[in-house]
């Protein structure tokens, strides 16, 4: 099935490439352009942008309906469960900003979980500064004018974000080669265990228990996109941090009602963020 042409390239600005991960554009001019993708669950937060696009949806079902109506339908996208299958309808245009895990809490004045809703939710926090951005952005001709006009405006709108030990919290689950227990993590941050769960949480929009599962996740995607060639289940749930084939063929089945070799056999990618089911 054809997606439309995507184009991926990251932030030139230094501060912001530790928070951002990249811009992407995701086009179609065919007016009878028909795509249906299946989105998995990230560690990565999406802002994604359509314009002249109609949004409808029912649970983790979603439907991008082309119409000239010349707004921007803007979508947050960090609380999925499960995947998030959407339905593109006629010509396509859409620009996505990609947040490292906690780097889009450096440009909201609340905390995240505030903003998120079940697979995605209306989003606006940005305010009419982003909407004025998006018109230089989609007015633009080539990629990396897009990126400087995105970075421009989000160095502006860059203010630290001050819970440290949250972002410690992340980088130590994902960073770290064996699985780490909450209680052993919270020691390391001198902290209680039951504040960091909350605080976790609360900026996250995740529980930790449920962010550690998507980090596996996530890992088994990379490895195999490592291991095409090659394809060893077994080696790649080893490398992800499973605790065995069976787990792995479990977690992999309750996560995407598919086996292991039915997704990898599905899989789009595109980048190394972007892995779909097309």
């Amino acid at each position: 099935m054809e997606i439309g042409h995507v184009k991926f390239i990251r932030p030139k600005n230094p501060i912001l490439t530790k928070w951002i991960k990249g811009y992407y554009v995701h086009a179609s001019e065919d007016l009878d352009f028909y795509s249906k993708v299946t989105f998995y669950q990230n560690i990565t937060t999406t802002i994604s942008v359509y314009k002249d696009s109609v949004t409808s949806s029912e649970g983790r079902y979603r439907k991008q309906h082309y119409q000239k109506n010349g707004s921007y339908s803007q979508l947050l996208v960090g609380l999925v469960e499960k995947y998030q299958e959407v339905e593109f309808y006629g010509p396509l245009n859409r620009v996505a900003i990609v947040f490292h895990p906690g780097g889009i809490n450096h440009f909201l004045q609340a905390p995240l979980s505030h903003h998120l809703e079940k697979h995605f939710s209306k989003f606006h926090a940005l305010g009419i500064s982003f909407e004025r951005c998006l018109d230089a952005v989609y007015a633009a001709e080539n990629l990396k004018t897009k990126r400087d006009l995105l970075d421009a405006f989000f160095i502006e709108k860059y203010h630290p974000f001050n819970e440290i030990e949250v972002l410690r919290a992340i980088d130590y689950l994902v960073t770290s080669s064996v699985p780490i227990k909450v209680s052993e993590l919270s020691n390391k941050l001198g902290m209680s265990r039951r504040t960091l769960l909350r605080r976790f949480k609360k900026h996250l929009g995740y529980s930790m228990e449920e962010y550690t599962s998507i980090i596996k996740f996530r890992k088994a995607l990379l490895n195999f996109q490592k291991k095409q060639e090659t394809k060893h289940l077994s080696k790649i749930a080893l490398e992800s941090n499973y605790y065995d084939q069976p787990d792995f063929n479990h977690q992999i089945k309750s996560r995407c009602d598919l086996t292991p070799k039915q997704l990898f056999e599905q899989l789009e990618i595109v980048d190394d963020i972007l892995f779909w089911k097309v």
